[in-house]
């Protein structure tokens, strides 16, 4: 606040504060607490902007790093919890670049290799917390300095080399590999980090989806889209509704012959695999009106949709609906 103080308060109690400054709490699922804070208590000091202010970043009891203080409230981003809450992630900013902290209950920590120009476009951690990937901010050598493309790198290595941009991955169930956009000359696709050079055959693609057993990758392929040439390589979901085309599901085994769904819409969205990974469900719009698309079935059509699932043996699709001002779940086996 302007005029007053921070403090940190878990189940009804005061953990820590007043302080100038406190924020991004987060809590683990054995009950421990993850936060910054800066590092003055000084009552003289309470009450004015903390922005500047030296700042260290707390997991339960314990300070990371052997650099507090060593940023500033304003250089933080929100924690990632991994591994069951027991790994913690966050970004710090400054004037000498950009780095990835990652830090456990112990307060051990690892420093991620630092942005050379100052920031990342993005970032990501697997599941168990072990590995991390981001896009390093790079110029574009055949475009102006205002043009910018990410370089990916995964643990540290750079990734996706051979393409002309490639986008922040996401990393399969087993964490064991990576999927991610990527761009030459125009086309889009998506590749892995298990160095399989797919076909750049799309004017914009939405993000990977990759089976729960890792052996395909899935993703709605654009033929025609309304993205903005120096959007193509990001993806928010806040963005999703305004997306319009031409688009079919593609399926893209790690071996084997990719799949393309015969059917069109002008946008694809809730790409959701059967437990065995061998088969596939989506929403599909049209027209605004919404279809459900499971192997050679389509129901529909809906207002809206909700939570495609799969029972546990695959047999069964349950989704919410919305038509005609009625909600209510639909379940459907196949061929039904």
């Amino acid at each position: 606040p302007d005029n007053g103080w921070w403090e940190l308060i878990l189940n009804g109690k005061v953990q820590d504060g007043p302080r100038t400054g406190l924020g991004e709490p987060k809590v683990t699922p054995d009950g421990a607490p993850i936060y910054w804070r800066t590092v003055s208590t000084k009552a003289n000091e309470l009450g004015k902007d903390s922005s500047k202010e030296p700042a260290e970043f707390r997991f339960g009891g314990v300070t990371a790093g052997d650099r507090e203080p060593w940023f500033s409230v304003e250089q933080t981003s929100p924690p990632k919890l991994r591994g069951e809450g027991k790994v913690a992630f966050t970004m710090i900013t400054g004037l000498g670049g950009c780095q990835l902290l990652r830090m456990d209950a112990r307060g051990r920590t690892v420093w991620m290799p630092e942005s050379p120009n100052g920031w990342f476009e993005d970032w990501t951690i697997s599941s168990n917390g072990r590995r991390v990937a981001y896009g390093n901010a790079v110029s574009n050598p055949e475009d102006s300095a205002e043009m910018r493309y990410p370089s990916l790198h995964v643990d540290g290595r750079s990734a996706g080399k051979g393409f002309a941009s490639s986008s922040v991955p996401v990393f399969s169930p087993d964490n064991k590999f990576a999927a991610f956009k990527v761009m030459d000359r125009g086309q889009m696709g998506i590749a892995t980090t298990r160095g399989n050079r797919p076909k750049l055959d799309w004017h914009y693609v939405g993000a990977p989806v990759i089976g729960p057993k890792g052996q395909h990758v899935a993703f709605a392929g654009y033929t025609e889209s309304n993205v903005q040439d120096e959007l193509r390589m990001y993806e928010r979901p806040q963005d999703h509704w305004k997306l319009k085309g031409k688009c079919s599901l593609v399926v893209q085994p790690l071996r084997g012959d990719t799949k393309v769904s015969e059917q069109v819409f002008d946008r694809i969205g809730q790409i959701t695999f059967t437990p065995d990974g061998k088969g596939v469900a989506y929403v599909g719009e049209k027209d605004r009106e919404l279809y459900v698309i499971w192997g050679t079935q389509r129901y529909g059509p809906y207002h809206s949709v909700h939570r495609l699932t799969f029972d546990e043996q695959g047999e069964r699709l349950a989704f919410g609906v919305v038509r005609e001002r009625e909600v209510r779940w639909v379940v459907q086996t196949p061929g039904k």
